[in-house]
């Protein structure tokens, strides 16, 4: 699974099978909304919208949806280990989640991505980003509106294991190419989205994006990101 961020004429903008989507809101304004949303771009679908999180294991399960929007402003909301509960439907797959937030509490939000969640959208943010969440979480990606990754990445480097504050900066140690792929890996992008903008194949893309893991001793994109963001840059 890789991490997006929001990038209008990137790949997961481009029409492809019908994409089943169930919306989970209590308010009945928000509900409206996403499925107006929903409606206007080309091979989205929402299904039947229950009003509370009881009844949405039981929807998932009868109409498999490929990405479930939930709002988490709802009523028990406020823990995180709901997020695998909605999503529990035993023996059809799991859809992926993606979690309406407000800014300023990050922590909560890392929360939810520990528990299976793999789109944050702001509650009012613009419509494109609803859209493009949503293909790209249905194409197996995970997002982050923009506006609040500086806030998730945050708390994730609170959390994280990471290179003592005295280890030297490493990356002298990455070529340019290696640079290069880095500074897309702190911006979100994916393997197939760098790849396209480095004119590169995915396949290369994914050898460069294990040296630099190996170089930086980090053992995840998640951490190289963190390092990325810390002060450890590269020059130019």
């Amino acid at each position: 699974m890789s991490l997006s961020l929001y990038r209008p004429n990137g790949p997961t903008d481009l029409a492809g099978p019908t994409v089943r989507v169930l919306i989970c809101a209590a308010s009945p304004l928000l509900r409206t909304g996403l499925r107006t949303i929903l409606q206007r771009a080309p091979g989205l679908q929402p299904l039947t919208e229950p009003a509370g999180t009881a009844r949405i294991a039981q929807v998932c399960a009868a109409k498999r949806p490929d990405v479930v929007i939930v709002d988490a402003d709802m009523p028990g909301m406020e823990n995180a280990c709901e997020v695998k509960k909605l999503t529990d439907t035993r023996g059809t797959g799991q859809p992926g989640t993606i979690l309406l937030v407000r800014p300023g509490d990050p922590d909560r939000m890392l929360d939810y991505l520990r528990a299976g969640a793999r789109g944050l959208i702001l509650r009012d943010g613009p419509e494109a980003d609803m859209v493009h969440a949503v293909r790209a979480v249905a194409a197996g990606n995970a997002l982050i509106s923009p506006s609040i990754t500086a806030e998730v990445v945050t708390a994730m480097a609170r959390r994280l294991p990471g290179p003592p504050l005295h280890t030297p900066p490493l990356l002298h140690l990455l070529t340019p190419r290696e640079q290069e792929v880095l500074t897309l890996i702190a911006g979100g992008l994916s393997n197939a989205e760098m790849a396209a903008e480095l004119h590169l194949s995915e396949k290369t893309v994914k050898f460069h994006v294990s040296n630099v893991l190996g170089k930086l001793r980090v053992r995840s994109r998640a951490q190289a990101m963190v390092y990325a963001r810390s002060g450890h840059r590269a020059a130019g």
